[in-house]
């Protein structure tokens, strides 16, 4: 069932006021808008990265070692069979910033002189599939919300919207005006408090800023 909701509406409501914010820190000299195909899947997203493209100003992104363990910590154990295979396990993807120190097999030490994690078509496609199967994943979901002291039944409101976003940007003190009504749009898509909350988790999932350490 919930397969059925639509990443591109997600995005189209959502990330686009996280963009606004990124606008703000970066400076940019060109748009760079690219078309992810989810591998085993026939459904094309357009994602769009004007301020974080790679003809914008570099940006170290986290490495696969910081995504996976951000995202370990949002959602917990019940999720860590999809992160490593998604994210942990595609270093090549994801960038593995590598020290002297760091001997392990999957390090990437092509990324030893550059340190630089740049957004890449691949790389976003491999995020938004981690973030849908997370999202589906009721477990997963329900940990999200227990971090943010919530649970599926709470109400999809200003003050449990900004515990939600807190999980994934702890310094935020309020939302604006723009990503509040995105959220309550978004959340007036479904009639089941669950898949509200679904739907808001798999928003910040995808969102860029927090992908910045």
């Amino acid at each position: 069932m919930y397969k059925s909701i639509r990443i591109a509406m997600i995005l189209g409501l959502f990330t686009s006021c996280m963009q606004v914010n990124l606008k703000d820190k970066l400076s940019f000299d060109g748009q760079d808008s690219s078309t992810v195909n989810h591998p085993n899947d026939d459904v094309e997203v357009t994602y769009e990265t004007q301020f974080i493209g790679t003809r914008s100003m570099n940006v170290r992104y986290g490495d696969y070692k910081f995504m996976t363990t951000s995202l370990m910590q949002k959602y917990g154990p019940s999720c860590q069979s999809t992160i490593n295979t998604n994210i942990w396990n595609q270093y090549k993807v994801f960038g593995a910033v590598c020290d002297i120190y760091d001997t392990t097999e999957s390090c990437n030490n092509s990324n030893q002189a550059n340190p630089l994690v740049l957004t890449s078509t691949m790389r976003a496609g491999r995020v938004i599939k981690t973030c849908e199967e997370i999202a589906m994943n009721n477990s997963c979901v329900s940990y999200f919300l227990g971090e943010a002291g919530l649970s599926a039944s709470s109400t999809l409101n200003s003050k449990n919207l900004l515990k939600a976003y807190n999980v994934f940007y702890p310094l935020s003190d309020t939302l604006s005006e723009e990503q509040e009504l995105a959220f309550l749009n978004l959340g007036d898509k479904f009639t089941n408090n669950n898949d509200k909350w679904k739907a808001v988790s798999l928003a910040l999932c995808v969102s860029p800023e927090w992908q910045i350490p």
